[in-house]
């Protein structure tokens, strides 16, 4: 069930450089078909676990991708750092950070946002 979560997750040998997060560190780009496929999982994750008892084999690999995509997003707007996203728009990169911090603080509080509640949708989740 973890298999998306774990191409994301750098500590771990299932790691993939072509993963959301590979291609986020490798070419500053936000892979928004890598990233829908990883945040189905997370919700598909949350339907399945109860927040009071998450397992840390779980926790863990969610909170440091999301702790590495938000230092990232940082990292972007300080000019004395040299990690730059490239192709995306300031209000596009805003969209996606209120939408993956919502998701993120969602699974770990067992209460996960509507895929309605953003003007940013994932098409591969209707109707939630």
């Amino acid at each position: 069930m973890m298999q998306n979560i774990l191409l994301n997750f750098p500590h771990c040998d299932d790691f993939d450089d072509h993963s959301f997060v590979g291609i986020w560190h490798e070419s500053g780009k936000l892979d928004f078909q890598k990233y829908w496929e990883f945040e189905r999982e997370v919700f598909e994750l949350a339907n399945e676990q109860s927040a009071s008892e998450l397992p840390r084999d779980i926790a863990w690999p969610i909170m440091r991708i999301f702790s590495y995509i938000m230092t990232g997003i940082q990292a972007h707007y300080n000019v004395n750092d040299g990690f730059e996203l490239l192709d995306l728009e300031d209000n596009e990169l805003h969209e996606f950070r209120e939408r993956f911090q919502c998701v993120v603080e969602g699974f770990f509080k067992g209460s996960m946002p509507e895929n309605t509640d953003f003007e940013l949708m994932n098409p591969l989740m209707q109707n939630t």
